[in-house]
């Protein structure tokens, strides 16, 4: 008898306790807004960036994706390598952009930061970036251990081959990759022979004045 009444005593308690914790969470939740809110997310990235690590940044939110052009004069050496200079404010400032993408209540699904405004590299950078998701479909319908989905003799068994699927869909996906790229090229030479230039900051300033 003693011991079922200790057992039941320790059982309230346990319940009291949980349910303080949870309503002491609830209540932290509903009481805790965004560290940056929607409508002051551009300032305060900007103001992060200058008063924290002192870079100039410029922000600009188009739709769900958050851009941050931090211009560089010398992204490059002589030896096509980034200085530490520059490796530590691009560090700084995708830190900062991270730190406010993750605590604020707007809708951001992707964040970019640009170091040179040249319409090339943007193309290079965006080509990048499809390999890189080509390459991540492509490890998901690897197997370990397993085979191409070839008929083979001595090979019975649906779980001995890797998926084709992925890759079939990334070949479509290159294809149009492709086409994408030799796209946006053509338009660079046209803008070239428009503007004299392929800087986009140049290019801005040219429609601002006419």
């Amino acid at each position: 008898m003693i011991l079922r009444e200790f057992k039941s005593h320790r059982f309230l308690v346990l319940t009291f306790n949980l349910c303080f914790l949870l309503f002491t969470f609830t209540f932290f939740l509903s009481s805790c807004g965004p560290t940056y809110p929607k409508d002051s997310l551009v300032p305060s990235i900007v103001a992060l960036c200058k008063k924290e690590y002192g870079v100039d940044a410029s922000v600009q939110i188009a739709g769900k994706t958050l851009g941050v052009y931090l211009p560089l004069e010398k992204l490059l050496d002589s030896t096509l390598q980034i200085p530490l200079e520059a490796r530590d404010k691009l560090d700084d400032v995708v830190l900062a952009t991270s730190r406010a993408a993750l605590s604020t209540d707007s809708p951001i699904d992707f964040y970019v930061v640009i170091a040179q405004d040249n319409l090339v590299k943007k193309i290079v950078g965006l080509n990048i970036f499809q390999v890189s998701v080509f390459v991540l479909y492509i490890s998901m319908g690897k197997v370990k251990g397993a085979t191409a989905p070839i008929l083979i003799e001595g090979v019975t068994s649906h779980a001995d081959y890797s998926n084709p699927l992925p890759s079939v869909l990334i070949l479509t996906a290159i294809v149009v990759g492709v086409a994408t790229i030799a796209l946006g090229l053509a338009l660079v030479v046209r803008i070239r022979d428009a503007y004299g230039t392929i800087e986009d900051d140049e290019i801005t300033a040219e429609e601002r004045d006419t």
